[in-house]
């Protein structure tokens, strides 16, 4: 067995290859300009993926403070988008642990120098006359409302039965557990997804861009550089990602005819209105009806489009159940925690507050809210995810090179000397000295070379009004609170 890295090592990695695109680069090109971004369409379209604006803005201030939220959320996007698995992730794998032809009960434990993975793998447990659970599982905990831990007896789910591990390939990690990010027009389950030509579907996502756009700014996203603050932060997102997905759920709920007949009144009532929306999503998206199958492509012809902003990916799957052995489709997710989920419309109804199931327990017995087997992935993997070094990978979480670094600081320098009037040395020495603790820009660099940076750049002026990160300061612990205490909480 190779011994694995050491999680904790992940601070202080660095890799110079495979970098999200760097948008903190592209805001330092641009320091105390005012930037119209009608006239750059690419940099609009950088900053509205990384939550620095929104789809609306039409000009940007481009400050300091707006560099060092961008830094963190690069950290965000190299973490979930270019090392992407890391010890302790949940992944799908091709092995018949959940009964199925693939199983989520598996859990990266290992990354080795020569780009594999040490990787448990684990069946589900038999259980004489399984009870099920009438309420929420947490999706990221597994546990039922009022159980506080894991026992072989409220929670078999989560028990690990026959642990092993195996070692598995970037490539086969990632070929069921990588990104999904389709180019429409595209099909998914027979249906076509295609916004520039459905109307229905463009609407939704503009609603759902809303929804993102307002519980995912930059300081939202923005990675703290000190690992167990960042793991934190992760949660958090992840957390506020269920929040998403509930208010998506809810926007889009579609009806199963099987539960409603009248469904498919309003599917012929849809196509004879709108006969252009045939064989297109949009007519399940504005009828409300479709079967389980036809759901899961109207919840991912959503999240494909607005899921990579705040670090989600969504896969089209299905299976058979485990209690009929019919055929069923929905949703595997996987969250910025690096944990898996399931969103299945059919498991839940109009007004459900917790649409997104547990993994474990969704694929465990053929009781009430389990009763999946995952057979088949009807989503590949559009953009390969290369391996990352592990060993020279301290540029992705620090966010920033250190040419970036320094001259985030000689910036700073400039504007604190325009703002208080200061010579550029001694404004040079006030950041270099306040230039400490774990989110110290690290850097190997001299008070003159700042000084002399600083100078190079020209007048910085003041902020105008606070940088992203006091402008929204506390807006993540808000939105965490609100999602901890809105409706269907006490499931959780």
């Amino acid at each position: 067995m190779r011994k694995p890295v050491v999680a904790g090592l992940l601070l202080l990695l660095l890799a110079v290859q495979a970098r999200a695109q760097d948008v903190v680069s592209d805001l330092e090109k641009r320091l105390g300009k005012t930037v119209d971004l009608s006239a750059d369409p690419t940099l609009k379209k950088e900053l509205v993926a990384n939550g620095l604006v929104n789809r609306d803005a039409t000009s940007i201030d481009v400050t300091p403070q707006l560099v060092t939220t961008a830094i963190g959320v690069q950290r965000f996007r190299n973490h979930v988008d270019v090392v992407r698995y890391h010890v302790g992730d949940r992944i799908l794998v091709e092995q018949p642990g959940s009964g199925g032809k693939y199983s989520p009960r598996a859990e990266i434990k290992g990354i080795n120098a020569d780009g594999t993975y040490d990787v448990e793998v684990w069946g589900k447990p038999q259980v004489d006359n399984p009870r099920p659970v009438w309420g929420h599982v947490d999706v990221f905990t597994g546990l039922p409302q009022g159980v506080s831990k894991p026992s072989a007896t409220d929670t078999p789910w989560l028990t690990r039965n026959d642990a092993h591990e195996v070692v598995m390939t970037q490539a086969e990690i990632d070929a069921l557990n990588g990104k999904v990010a389709p180019t429409a027009p595209y099909k998914v389950n027979g249906w076509t997804i295609d916004p520039a030509n459905d109307p229905v579907l463009k609407d939704r996502l503009d609603k759902a861009w809303r929804t993102v756009e307002k519980l995912f700014p930059a300081d939202v996203l923005a990675l703290p550089q000190d690992l167990e603050a960042r793991t934190k932060k992760l949660e958090e997102i992840a957390r506020l990602q269920e929040k998403a997905l509930g208010e998506i759920f809810a926007d889009n709920f579609i009806e199963h005819p099987g539960n409603n007949p009248r469904a498919n009144d309003r599917m012929r009532q849809t196509l004879a209105d709108h006969p252009d929306l045939a064989g297109k999503i949009g007519a399940v998206l504005d009828s409300a009806c479709g079967v389980c199958t036809d759901q899961a492509a109207a919840m991912v012809s959503i999240l494909d489009d607005v899921g990579a902003r705040m670090g989600l990916t969504a896969r089209a799957i299905g299976g058979a159940t485990i209690r009929e052995n019919a055929g069923h489709g929905f949703v595997a997710l996987r969250f910025a925690n690096g944990k898996l989920g399931m969103y299945d419309v059919t498991w839940h109804f109009q007004g459900d507050k917790t649409p997104v199931d547990s993994m474990d327990y969704a694929t465990w017995e053929g009781v009430q809210g389990s009763n999946r087997k995952i057979d088949w992935i009807s989503q590949q993997t559009t953009d390969e995810t290369p391996f990352v070094d592990r060993a020279r990978a301290q540029d992705l979480y620090r966010g920033y090179t250190a040419p970036e670094g320094e001259t985030l600081l000689a910036a700073q320098a400039a504007q604190l000397a325009a703002t208080k009037g200061i010579p550029l040395g001694e404004a040079a020495e006030k950041v270099f000295s306040r230039n400490t603790g774990p989110e110290k820009i690290a850097g190997d660099f001299s008070l003159a070379e700042l000084t002399n940076r600083a100078g190079s750049l020209g007048t910085i002026p003041p902020a105008s009004s606070p940088g992203l990160l006091s402008r929204l300061g506390g807006l993540l612990s808000d939105r965490v609170q609100g999602a901890a205490e809105g409706p269907g909480a006490e499931d959780r």
